[in-house]
């Protein structure tokens, strides 16, 4: 009877651990695919050609970038969660992607540390701050960095943009830093486009969702919700899209101009926090290729317009912000207007992210603002 028990025992001990070994490697080998499924975004450019890619960055090495490609949306868009602000930049080691423990994206020949000594120049925005599609040293912070090298100026340019930030993140990632004792000579915030994608008021942010029904689940619904193989087939059944837009229509002129005005808001908001605390605060209103811009200058066209998603929201802010600024209607001081600026190189690599050549005369126009 005993030698029974005990054979039972080991039999049912045997399944129970090869069941666990069987869902570990099974959930392993789903969370693989599902991220890569998830920094599939956007497909259509690892199937770019190499003579699409030497167009669409004037070089004639495509290898780098096709690397450039894989890395950005790989280290780029890996976060982690951070109060207040919801996500920051995860630390992350690649050959031409590179983020710090502090979440600074990297530039080549500087130190990144936000306490480190000497005078400091914090770039806050988004991807295209951050520099997606382009490598460290081509980002607009590294170029903005050789504008004060050039001049022999001793400032340090730390890139704190994060893929996904809009205005309002921005400045509570700012007033942190400050309540932290952290605190830059100067602020550059380069924003437009990402105000517009998520075109939502009261304030959202791509995890907004995601994090309020965690706050909402029951243990099983935690364990379906953590399950990589039940969010393949929620994925691949249509009912969830992995790594599908997170942005939001402006169904109409009345949500365009609130968005406006949060934008403008916080504008007003992160100018007076800077004077309170000596910092410089200057306020980057970036190109879109939605507006003042044609598309069918690109130097690989577009597979279709709609691959521009919820982006295509700025094309009705521009136009009534260019209006109100000439009214005198939106906040203007330390505003520095780049929504029309244009280089004769190719200016996206990709839906909306510049390309080198477009970020070198973003730096250069930033910098010319600061040196008066």
């Amino acid at each position: 009877m005993l030698q029974r028990l005990g054979d039972a025992i080991k039999t049912i001990s045997v399944i129970v651990l090869a069941t666990v070994v069987l869902i570990a490697v099974v959930e392993g080998g789903a969370g693989w695919w599902a991220k890569n499924v998830d920094r599939g975004r956007p497909v259509w450019m690892f199937d770019l050609s190499d003579e699409q890619l030497r167009k669409l960055y004037d070089t004639d090495d495509a290898a780098t970038y096709r690397g450039v490609i894989t890395e950005g949306w790989g280290v780029g868009i890996d976060r982690r969660y951070e109060p207040f602000v919801e996500f920051v930049n995860t630390p992350g080691q690649g050959r031409y992607v590179n983020v710090t423990k502090e979440g600074i994206r990297a530039s080549r020949g500087t130190q990144t540390s936000l306490r480190g000594p000497g005078r400091k120049v914090f770039v806050f925005g988004g991807s295209t701050a951050f520099g997606m599609g382009v490598r460290d040293e081509e980002t607009i912070s590294s170029f903005l960095q050789q504008e004060f090298d050039r001049v022999e100026a001793a400032a340090t340019v730390l890139n704190l943009a994060v893929v996904a930030y809009y205005s309002t993140q921005e400045r509570v990632l700012f007033e942190r830093l400050l309540n932290q004792g952290i605190k830059p000579e100067v602020a550059v915030f380069i924003d437009g486009l990402n105000d517009f994608y998520y075109c939502a008021v009261p304030d959202r942010t791509e995890l907004s969702d995601r994090l309020a029904a965690k706050a909402r689940k029951s243990l099983g619904q935690e364990l379906a919700a953590r399950s990589n193989v039940v969010k393949l087939m929620r994925h691949y059944s249509g009912e969830l899209r992995i790594g599908s837009p997170p942005g939001t229509l402006c169904r109409d002129e009345e949500a365009v101009r609130a968005v406006i005005s949060r934008l403008d808001t916080n504008r007003r908001m992160i100018a007076a926090v800077g004077r309170e605390f000596g910092v410089r605060t200057l306020f980057v209103q970036q190109p879109v290729p939605t507006y003042a811009y044609d598309n069918a200058q690109r130097a690989v066209p577009l597979p279709s317009e709609e691959m521009l998603g919820y982006h295509r929201n700025s094309a009705a802010g521009y136009p009534i912000m260019r209006e109100m600024l000439q009214r005198g209607e939106l906040f203007a001081s330390g505003l520095l207007w780049l929504a029309d600026l244009s280089v004769p190189q190719n200016m996206y690599v990709d839906t909306v992210h510049y390309s080198p050549a477009f970020n070198r005369a973003i730096a250069r126009a930033i910098f010319e603002q600061l040196s008066e």
